[in-house]
């Protein structure tokens, strides 16, 4: 199992969503944020000096949250997205670092792939139907996402240059029926590989999706909820949320040793983790 690097998440253990870090060299915790409102879904920089997370902070009665960025400290809070924007959240960044990905409401109360810029500005929608769930490649050249058409969530991609560009990576009909949702879509680090939620009405399960010959490898396959899939920074390792204990916890899947073990084990409600 890899044990090294850093972990940001978000937990409930003080009765609210807040955002913390585990230090997996160091086995220690550390608090970024503390306070009355939900802050959730942090995402790394690919430098690690700063994290994108979403927030209700600045208040909003219909409960809209925001982008927002800080240091990798908790210090330096800012606001990315305008105050218009509906956020839904979901960040991922170029890998470059200069632009974030992410989900939002549009002008036609739909669920939008959007871009923006870390300096605010460039603000543009790269999706024309109900999609989330954004994955940049590490090339910088594709993001991945869950898109609805036809009654079902699946797997598309799109190129980061050219959104007219929109290919269909996992169908449902590729797994076990057409009315089942797939979900989550998360590149490996030499994007080899797509990690990625397979959902029906027993349980959620991972899979992964090889990119040379398309095909469909069940990897958790029990009959526990699986969500939220992301990779460790060097590719042998799955991070993944799981129900299995009867509250949703974080747990390491290793692709070599085909074994699972938990992350932390408390007795908060863990809902998004992201690894560097």
């Amino acid at each position: 199992m890899t044990s090294e690097g850093e972990i940001a998440y978000q937990s409930d253990r003080d009765g609210d969503f807040e955002i913390y870090i585990l230090d997996r060299n160091a086995g220690i915790t550390r608090q970024l944020t503390d306070n009355e409102f939900q802050d959730e879904q942090p995402n790394w920089s690919p430098d690690g000096r700063t994290i994108c997370f979403v927030s209700d902070r600045d208040g909003a009665e219909d409960g809209t949250y925001g982008l927002y960025l800080m240091s990798s400290d908790g210090s330096s809070v800012q606001r990315l997205s305008p105050d218009n924007l509906r956020v839904i959240g979901f960040p991922s960044w170029s890998p470059d670092g200069q632009k974030i990905a992410f989900s939002a409401l549009d002008d036609n109360n739909l669920n939008a792939i959007y871009v923006i810029n870390v300096d605010g500005s460039n603000l543009h929608s790269l999706s024309e139907f109900n999609a989330l769930w954004p994955s940049w490649s590490s090339d910088g050249i594709q993001i991945a996402f869950q898109g609805f058409t036809d009654g079902v969530w699946n797997i598309y991609s799109v190129d980061a240059g050219d959104t007219e560009n929109i290919n269909k990576l996992v169908d449902s009909d590729d797994i076990r029926s057409a009315s089942t949702n797939q979900s989550h879509p998360s590149w490996s680090p030499d994007n080899n590989y797509l990690v990625f939620v397979s959902e029906h009405t027993q349980s959620s399960n991972i899979y992964l999706m090889d990119m040379a010959n398309q095909s469909i490898i069940p990897i958790i396959t029990d009959e526990s909820e699986e969500k939220r899939p992301n990779w460790s920074p060097d590719g042998t390792s799955i991070l993944f949320l799981s129900d299995r204990t009867g509250i949703y916890s974080l747990y390491e899947y290793s692709l070599d040793q085909d074994e699972i073990q938990p992350v932390i084990e408390d007795n908060s409600k863990i809902w998004f983790a992201d690894w560097r």
